[in-house]
């Protein structure tokens, strides 16, 4: 991973002086361009600064999830409580995000879907369409899934714990 520093002038000048990655002094352009689809720019007059917030991939947003609810892409969800949590897979869900459950609470997680949808573990599929699940057996178990073809096809990409799957 790359170091970057911006090392601005002291007293009246304008601008940044120098721009080091790594430790090394980068040549001086008139443009500094911010590229990449993670990538905020905001002027903060008040600081005197332009502030720049890069966000990596792969941050997820974890919430409790304590009764049923139907997922969204790119979340995380904490199946906990006593029962049983049903989570349904979002019915729209574009090829590549991902989502994650953990069982917290004793009574684990079982994952649903909708119709024309399917999760494949390995070999094995689950019943394409409403009747098709994959749930936890203990608390604690863990699932990554991502989606494979839009909006229909699951791909486990890790999984802690013995599943089931229907």
């Amino acid at each position: 991973m790359a170091d970057f520093k911006i090392i601005t002038g002291g007293g009246g000048g304008s601008g940044y002086i120098t721009i080091e990655s790594n430790g090394t002094a980068l040549p001086h352009e008139s443009i500094l361009n911010f590229v990449g689809a993670n990538v905020s720019i905001v002027d903060n007059p008040g600081n005197g600064s332009t502030d720049v917030t890069i966000t990596t991939g792969g941050a997820f947003t974890w919430v409790e999830a304590p009764s049923s609810t139907t997922m969204a892409a790119n979340m995380g969800y904490n199946a906990n409580s006593a029962s049983l949590v049903s989570l349904a897979l979002p019915g729209t869900a574009a090829f590549g995000s991902t989502i994650q459950v953990s069982a917290f609470g004793v009574g684990g997680f079982t994952i649903t879907q909708g119709a024309g949808q399917t999760v494949h573990f390995g070999d094995i599929s689950t019943t394409t369409g409403t009747g098709g699940s994959i749930s936890s057996s203990s608390q604690y178990d863990t699932i990554t899934i991502f989606c494979s073809a839009v909006n229909t096809d699951f791909t486990v990409t890790s999984a802690i714990g013995e599943l089931t799957v229907v």
